[in-house]
């Protein structure tokens, strides 16, 4: 569950491409520059850290009852894809099980990255208030 630095580059990435999208849709409005610089990155900051934060959840177990329920199901009622009960997966404790073996999925870049948006939007908040 090593961050890397290819990661976190993309998460950063990411986070430009969504405040030069708020950029251009709020330019419009006739909103300063630094207003619009804040907004982008306060919005960047919390699309990261919210996506950081559900994987966060993820690794530790808070979405296996919609999984197993999921995949239960749809075996069901379409007769497609795994049956849980041929995999060992009779009881909802067996799959929580194999879920806690399996390797946690990285988080720590997109908290990073939205951590670095959101200080970059303060940093433009406060110069907008400065400016009057």
């Amino acid at each position: 569950m090593k961050t890397t630095r290819k990661d976190l580059v993309l998460s950063l990435v990411i986070g430009l491409a969504i405040v030069s999208l708020v950029f251009t849709i709020s330019a419009d409005r006739g909103f300063s520059l630094v207003h619009r610089l804040s907004d982008g990155c306060f919005t960047a900051g919390v699309l990261l850290c919210g996506v950081g934060g559900i994987f966060f959840c993820a690794n530790k177990g808070a979405f296996n009852l919609l999984g197993f329920s999921a995949s239960y199901a749809r075996k069901l009622i379409t007769g497609w894809g795994k049956d849980p009960a041929n995999e060992g997966h009779d009881a909802y404790y067996n799959y929580c099980v194999r879920q806690v073996e399996k390797e946690p999925k990285p988080f720590a870049h997109f908290l990073i990255g939205g951590a670095a948006y959101l200080a970059a939007a303060i940093v433009f908040l406060v110069i907008y208030f400065m400016m009057g």
